[in-house]
């Protein structure tokens, strides 16, 4: 069976978005003074990301259903735990209501 072609337009939105962004944030992007500790930051956190999101998938692959809803359980927790410690947020009663703040902490 003969695949589809595949469309000359497939990526012209990413494209035409990431072009626009550039040119907008390149004048703010090249007035910034970065320090040799931040620029090591951004660039391990790239790469932090990257490795997380390259090798997720492979592993969620590998893994049944009850991983991947164990490492979203997780991955909730330390997010309330964070709002609790780190930023100071106390949890709201209304978190699980529709159109509510979705982190759902509430902000003294």
């Amino acid at each position: 069976m003969a695949s589809r072609p595949r469309p000359w337009n497939t990526n012209l939105g990413k494209r035409l978005t990431g072009t626009v962004a550039s040119v907008r944030a390149h004048h703010c992007l090249v007035r910034i003074a970065l320090k040799v500790l931040q620029v090591g930051l951004l660039f391990a956190y790239t790469a932090a990301m990257f490795i997380l999101y390259t090798v997720a998938p492979w592993v969620y692959r590998l893994a049944s259903s009850a991983y991947f809803n164990i490492s979203l359980l997780t991955s909730d927790f330390y997010g309330l735990l964070f709002g609790l410690f780190l930023f100071v947020s106390a949890p709201s009663a209304s978190a699980h209501l529709p159109g509510t703040d979705p982190d759902g902490l509430h902000h003294p």
